[in-house]
């Protein structure tokens, strides 16, 4: 009991330093603004369920863990931005970094270039990977659970990660890597040169292919990042905030 009363306080600490609206979980309707750096700004947002799912996630749990950095990041790469919602809860608490947010999905194509306006951030219309290829959208039960699927046909494009990197830090590192891409990380992970450059990774894991969570602890250390928070959300995927030792 003492534990659930705690994690609700911290969950109306960081509502009320957004200004969202919320007492408690039930009943809970996601805002049409929100405060950013004392300026009240709009969301814009698609109207269903995994969104609003989303803004609790990330204003009002902080399940990426925004507020646990002692060094803020001056560069960030969000990918499967989604409507930008991340992006903008990382320029609430990293005023001065540099933001990039990667979304594959036109159909959101509105949010997120509202978002971003509204976030001082820039959005790219692209997937990542590990090589420049092709990809077709594949729909899940709403917007947030949209996959990228490769296809040479396809109308989407894949940018290495690295490429990504070299837009936002020619010839340098990146500070934060945030992944929620339905799967596409394991690809991603393949680009070892640019994941060398990743000093921080927030990330959404999902263990497509019959992999366990071994195989993943053993990608992580493979690509040098130490786990500094693992929460398993179901069988097949949870959270993950890492770093560089």
């Amino acid at each position: 009991m003492f534990t659930r009363i705690v994690s609700l306080l911290e969950r109306q600490r960081r509502a009320h330093r957004f200004g969202i609206p919320y007492t408690r979980d039930k009943n809970w309707q996601p805002p049409s603004a929100f405060k950013i750096n004392s300026a009240i700004v709009p969301l814009s947002l698609p109207h269903d369920r995994g969104t609003s799912l989303a803004i609790k996630d990330i204003f009002i749990s902080d399940v990426y863990g925004l507020e646990t950095f002692k060094n803020p990041p001056n560069t960030v790469i969000d990918v499967g931005a989604h409507a930008g919602l991340f992006s903008l809860a990382a320029r609430a608490y990293f005023p001065r970094a540099t933001i990039h947010a990667y979304e594959p999905n036109a159909a959101l194509r509105p949010h997120l270039e509202a978002n971003a306006r509204a976030g001082s951030y820039s959005a790219f219309f692209s997937a990542m990977g590990s090589k420049r290829a092709r990809a077709h959208l594949q729909y899940g039960e709403d917007s947030v659970f949209t996959q990228c699927v490769a296809n040479a046909s396809g109308t989407i494009e894949i940018i290495p990660l690295h490429e990504a990197i070299d837009r936002i830090a020619p010839g340098g590192n990146l500070d934060l890597l945030k992944l929620d891409c339905e799967g596409a990380e394991w690809e991603i992970f393949q680009d070892r040169a640019a994941m060398a450059r990743v000093g921080r990774l927030t990330m959404e894991y999902h263990l497509t292919a019959s992999r366990s969570l071994d195989d993943f602890r053993s990608l992580l250390r493979e690509t040098g990042f130490k786990i500094g928070f693992l929460h398993e959300d179901g069988e097949t995927n949870g959270r993950v905030w890492a770093s560089k030792p």
